[in-house]
């Protein structure tokens, strides 16, 4: 079952419908391949003179509502209906704001009627092609932009009515010569000449013939003209007189009476103006045929050189698209080689990120250590402080018993020696503890510098982290340039192989129509030969018909000339008859029916032996 689809577009300022055919309802791609190979072939077939051939690619379908009588876009195959009406936006370009045109048949099903294919007459079932674009702004239709929505006033409906069958724009098909009907063939079908013509039918067309100004009468002038277009040689004082003889009653006509007596008396002259009329229209008719002929050539060379002309535009366009073409594919390979070098890039700065990720670590690690260091030496710091505490306190211990020793001296004197003693032992043990105070003091000094040490060691190591952090962040920005880089590489790769696709696929649509054209142009050859091998047929047939009327005319105007001289004579001898047949009364009168008996015999013999042969 064929499912019909009429699709609109604007090509070159002016609104294009169309009618295309499918098997089954199509899906969305298939409409949009359809459809811009369709109008491609139409966009050449319709580009005016000087205008630089544009690609034809649609960027979004609208489809006509006829139950809400508006436009919605088209975004699946289940809003398609048969016989539905979509207009196409281009991707580039600005759209007219015109009425869409009745749909019709695509050129190239026209060419291909031209050319003999069978195409199927589409069928009278057409939704009403009186739309407008109310509901949509033809401005702003670049690829990706969305419709501008105004009211959607609904256009106006009109009845469905059939297709209209559509006339091939090539003058004649292949093979074939259209002739129009000439002035010359039309007045030729008014003079009928019957191949069995009567006597009386003869003479009614010879008449008519004669009687140009249809007065139902023969004047002199008609019949002077009448001679000289049949080319019949004779003199006007000749002329003169045959009318004269056929003018019975004497007033200067002839009537069809008048002419069938005529006939009577030169039939030999009646069927030479018969048959010599049914020659000249004969011959104007194959004079129509040759400058018909001659117009089909002609047109057929016309229709030859604008084939011509199509088909080196077809091959110039050709050439230009493949040069675009190969721009394109230069372009791609420079993208892809672009596309590369930003890989390797990106492959270099993921590998310089790794690095400075795995130096960030080994910082981190470090400063780890060094924090546990630190906490070692704050350790050893505190236990130091520690030590120094607990000699401090002996130290102010001892100092207190020796206080006590002292004032214990002073009061017992007696156990001043033992005092003493203890003293110096006190005193010993004091000095000891002092050394002792004084290494625990140095060893925390030393190991307050360890931790002064080991906090300058941590600053750097924690400097070292931020110069890491920094760095790897410069790293990360650097990363993601050159992987937004590389995004925007592979994008131009796929806009650039898109732009390829385009090409290509508008470079085999240049080639089908290049081929278009020159088949076009091999038939018009062709048709220009037949033409003309038909005009020279007809020519020769015409030179040959020619050359056969003049031997017959030639043949024939002697046997005129021998009738009109013996038909002459037959007058003479029958006014001598009637002047004898005077002059034998009168004798009778005066001498007698005996006399008059023996004359009249002789006279009748003597007439009846000069009367000519017909």
């Amino acid at each position: 079952m064929r499912f019909s689809v009429n699709c609109a577009a604007d090509l070159y300022g002016n609104k294009v419908n169309l009618e295309l055919n499918f098997n089954t309802c199509p899906s969305v791609s298939d409409l949009y391949r359809v459809v811009e190979t369709t109008f491609a072939v139409e966009s050449s077939a319709l580009r005016p003179s000087g205008q630089t051939f544009n690609t034809f690619k649609v960027a979004r379908f609208h489809v006509f509502d006829e139950n809400s009588q508006a436009w919605s876009e088209l975004f699946n195959a289940n809003q398609l209906t048969d016989y539905c009406q979509l207009y196409a936006f281009q991707r580039e370009g600005v759209e007219s704001q015109q009425q869409i045109p009745p749909a019709r048949a695509p050129t190239a099903a026209r060419l291909a009627n031209n050319n003999g294919a069978a195409v199927s007459s589409p069928t009278p079932r057409v939704p009403s092609t009186n739309i407008g674009l109310a509901g949509i702004s033809p401005v702003n239709t670049g690829y990706g932009q969305q419709p501008q929505q105004r009211s959607m006033s609904p256009p106006h409906p009109s009845p469905r009515s059939p297709v209209r069958e559509y006339t091939p724009r090539t003058p004649f098909a292949a093979g074939t010569v259209a002739v129009a009907p000439s002035v010359g063939a039309a007045t030729a079908s008014r003079h009928q000449f019957p191949e069995n013509a009567t006597f009386d039918q003869k003479v009614r067309i010879v008449f008519e013939e004669i009687d140009v100004n249809e007065n139902r009468l023969i004047e002199l002038d008609e019949f002077r003209r009448i001679t000289r277009m049949l080319n019949i040689d004779l003199n006007a004082a000749t002329v003169a007189d045959l009318f004269q003889r056929g003018d019975l009653d004497r007033d200067g006509v002839l009537s069809l009476s008048d002419f069938q007596f005529f006939c009577q008396a030169y039939p030999t002259m009646m069927d030479s103006l018969y048959f010599r009329s049914k020659e000249f229209w004969e011959d104007n008719r194959r004079r129509n045929t040759i400058e018909t002929r001659r117009q089909v050539v002609d047109e057929a060379r016309a229709r030859e050189q604008q084939c011509g002309q199509l088909s080196a535009e077809a091959r110039a366009d050709l050439k230009e698209q493949e040069a675009r073409l190969q721009d394109q594919e230069r372009e791609l390979q420079d993208r892809l080689l672009r596309e590369r070098d930003v890989r390797s890039l990106n492959l270099d700065a993921k590998k310089e990120l790794e690095k400075q990720q795995f130096e960030k670590a080994e910082r981190e690690r470090e400063a780890l250590h060094g924090k546990e260091r630190e906490h070692r030496r704050h350790a050893q710091l505190q236990d130091a402080s520690n030590l120094t505490e607990s000699a401090e306190k002996r130290v102010q211990s001892q100092e207190a018993e020796l206080s006590r020793a002292q004032e214990k001296e002073k009061q017992l004197e007696v156990l001043l020696a033992d005092a003493r003693r203890e003293t110096e032992r006190h005193a010993k043990t004091l000095s000891t503890l002092g050394e002792e105070l004084h290494q625990v003091r140095e060893r925390e000094m030393q190991a307050q510098v360890q931790v002064l040490e080991a906090q300058q060691e941590l600053r750097k190591l924690q400097e070292l982290v931020q110069a890491a952090e920094v760095e790897l962040g410069h790293k990360l920005d650097r990363e993601r340039e050159s992987d937004n880089v590389l995004l925007e590489a592979q994008r131009e790769t796929a806009r650039a192989a898109h732009r390829r696709d385009d090409e290509e696929r508008a470079l085999q649509l240049q080639r089908d129509r290049e081929n278009l054209h020159g088949k076009q142009h091999q038939e018009s050859a062709r048709a220009v030969d037949d033409a003309e091998k038909a005009l020279q047929a007809v020519e020769q047939e015409y030179g040959d018909y020619i050359n056969r009327r003049a031997q017959v005319e030639q043949q024939e105007l002697p046997l005129i000339e021998q009738e009109i001289r013996l038909r002459e004579q037959r007058f003479n001898l029958e006014q001598m008859e009637s002047r004898l047949k005077n002059e034998a009364q009168s004798f009778q009168a005066v001498v007698g029916r005996g006399a008059l008996a023996s004359v009249t015999p002789a006279i009748g013999s003597a007439s009846r032996g000069y009367s000519p042969r017909r």
